[in-house]
């Protein structure tokens, strides 16, 4: 707010934010401008880490990917994000406000089952799809998943399977995956540790009927647009707009 990124009014009018105090609370630190310039690059810095973790620490580059930004503030940070990240596309969908609520809402239902060790893949995976279907009645699509290590390894990588099930697929897309994820790859057996099946559910998907209201403008007897409630400056520590 100090940075005039939001206005003094929320909720339509009915909230009206306190810039005064915000200004003195920020001046305690120093020019409440450059605190707040200094606050935002902070928060910046630690989401674009938060996001390498997800992509570079698993050996994918976030530049190959598009950034979505959601929720109330997050298309607020997403183009100083993507620049930190040298990601070149941002997409806001509409009311980013709403965006995980309408998500859950028409998420697919997913039901999993799993099993340790199989023998046989295939007939693993077939025995936990039958079991689903049994205690479901009606299935529209199964996922199939493995957790997979070299033997001795500590720790797995989950991996899509194919229908019918191979263990050679599985080790083909195992050392694929390790290389991508740690840059290397072993000249060693693989043990499939858990397989896992997901049962999905779809839901129907609506279509959006999302609209943003309609407002009138016309030119009010200062020349400004009828429907503008006031002016404001904003800080965006390049340049200062009006």
């Amino acid at each position: 707010m100090v940075l005039g990124r939001i206005g003094e009014y929320l909720l339509g009018g009915e909230m009206r934010l306190n810039r005064d105090a915000a200004v003195k609370g920020l001046s305690r630190l120093g020019n409440p401008i450059n605190t707040a310039l200094e606050a935002i690059r902070l928060a910046v810095l630690e989401m674009a880490r938060a996001v390498r973790l997800v992509t570079v620490e698993r050996g994918l580059d976030p530049r190959d990917f598009t950034l979505m930004a959601f929720g109330g503030a997050g298309p607020q940070f997403a183009p100083y994000i993507a620049e930190e990240l040298g990601v070149s596309t941002v997409i806001v969908p509409p009311e980013p406000g709403a965006f995980s609520a309408l998500g859950l809402l028409m998420a697919d239902e997913r039901f999993e089952a799993r099993a340790s060790f199989p023998r046989d893949l295939e007939d693993g995976f077939k025995r936990l799809e039958d079991e689903l279907l049994g205690r479901l009645g009606r299935v529209d699509y199964f996922l199939r998943y493995a957790d997979v290590r070299y033997v001795g390894q500590g720790w797995e990588l989950t991996i899509p399977v194919g229908k019918p099930a191979s263990i050679e697929e599985v080790e083909r897309a195992f050392n694929d995956r390790h290389y991508a994820t740690y840059g290397f790859k072993l000249s060693k057996p693989i043990e499939v540790v858990t397989i896992r099946v997901f049962a999905v559910i779809t839901r129907v998907k609506p279509g959006s009927r999302l609209q943003r209201p309609r407002v009138r403008q016309g030119l009010g007897a200062s020349g400004r647009s009828s429907s503008m409630t006031g002016l404001r400056r904003l800080f965006t520590g390049v340049r200062t707009y009006r």
